[in-house]
């Protein structure tokens, strides 16, 4: 499909057509083919398809921080670049004349620029920048893959993970069979690798949960939102963090979710990113008042923690968030979350598979790390409490 961007495209690419059409002896009528450009791109008429395209449509489409980067960036000139527009309209462009890419930038439809890194920064974290670069250009609305290829990789065979097993058993072989000195950093290396086959293998062989079927659909149903909390950390030995965040999910986002989701799984990338947060990153303060008057007018009371804008990563089994405390030069992350463990939870509570993912009504409390060694999420609950949460069951605890 041919995308336009601009008006002027989209008028040149209609003239287009009005010419092909004539050479086989078909005239339009004036207008008519601006309307089938129009169709082509999902509008109803022209009139639709060029009010999507004018400035104050695309700035509804820009975050906090790309409005603030282009009226920063305004006014900035460069030189001959390469440009690689994307279906989303937003392009990536880099300098067309230097051998090294040491910056690239991402530019909206009407070629304002938006977002810009160097190459320090995705020197200094690869793969959080290349997310932010990916997220730029996809906008959370990936490309859909085309009927004719497949949906889905192919289902991994009982062979595979013999041969998997086969070569975990032959790596050193000797060496260990005689207590010789094997390479630490080789091993790692070679196991960080295997680990990733692995789990791919693993994945491929799941059974479908019934859940995902829905995910090509509009949306998934549930009944209400359900909140979820998680433990979060940073990722830094010494770095300050929040010690949980608070997801509020909904049909969009688990419909969400499955996209990007699927986007893994039918191409050789192991996560995806796109912006986005949680709905809440807990306080500064690590502990509260818990016999509060009122616990949930204290907790919004308080200031949050400041963060800035941040990402969230999808594999083919996972979802988390990343972000960074501002003023700081190190992540914080929640905790890894379970598709399938979180699907059938928000089944209900009989459905669950992981115990670590407790059932509260309409909120879930996934215990992580100390929680789950303790084989009790009372800890964590009753931290969630003092922070003024509702937790069905826990109200008498929380008096």
């Amino acid at each position: 499909m041919q995308f336009t961007f601009d008006a002027k495209s989209a008028k040149k690419l209609a003239r287009t057509l009005e010419k092909a059409l004539a050479g086989r002896g078909i005239e339009l009528e004036r207008g008519q083919a601006m309307d089938i450009i129009a169709a082509m791109q999902g509008h109803s008429s022209w009139n639709s398809l060029a009010a999507a395209l004018t400035p104050a449509a695309i700035d509804a489409r820009l975050n906090d921080f790309e409005h603030t980067h282009l009226q920063d960036s305004n006014g900035l000139e460069y030189g001959e670049e390469v440009e690689l527009r994307t279906h989303s309209g937003f392009a990536l462009r880099y300098d067309a004349q230097s051998e090294f890419c040491d910056y690239v930038r991402t530019v909206d439809p009407l070629g304002r620029e938006v977002a810009y890194w160097t190459g320090d920064e995705w020197r200094e974290d690869p793969g959080l920048v290349m997310g932010a670069i990916l997220g730029s250009l996809v906008r959370g609305k990936p490309l859909a893959v085309e009927a004719t290829r497949p949906s889905k990789k192919p289902r991994a065979s009982a062979e595979l993970l013999r041969r998997l097993v086969r070569e975990a058993l032959g790596y050193e072989a000797e060496a260990f069979e005689n207590d010789w000195n094997v390479s630490g950093s080789d091993l790692v290396e070679w196991f960080g690798n295997w680990r990733k086959r692995v789990t791919t293998a693993l994945t491929d062989m799941a059974p479908e949960n019934p859940m995902l079927a829905t995910a090509s659909n509009s949306s998934i149903r549930l009944a209400a939102p359900v909140t979820l909390y998680v433990r979060a950390f940073a990722c830094e030995e010494y770095g300050e963090a929040p010690n949980w965040a608070r997801i509020v999910v909904t049909p969009e986002l688990l419909t969400r979710l499955m996209q990007l989701r699927h986007v893994v799984h039918t191409t050789t990338v192991n996560c995806i990113s796109d912006w986005g947060d949680p709905d809440l990153w807990s306080s500064e303060r690590e502990s509260l008042q818990a016999n509060h008057k009122d616990a949930q007018d204290f907790m919004d009371d308080e200031k949050p923690r400041e963060m800035d804008h941040g990402f969230l990563y999808v594999s083919a089994t996972r979802f988390w968030y990343r972000t960074r405390p501002k003023h700081a030069n190190y992540n914080v992350e929640t905790c890894a979350i379970n598709f399938e463990a979180l699907l059938a939870a928000l089944e209900g509570p009989e459905q669950a598979t992981d115990e670590r993912y407790q059932r509260f009504g309409e909120v879930i409390v996934y215990a992580w790390k100390d929680d789950a060694v303790c084989g009790s999420r009372v800890g964590f609950i009753e931290e969630l409490l003092a922070h003024g949460a509702r937790i069905p069951g826990h109200e008498q605890t929380q008096q």
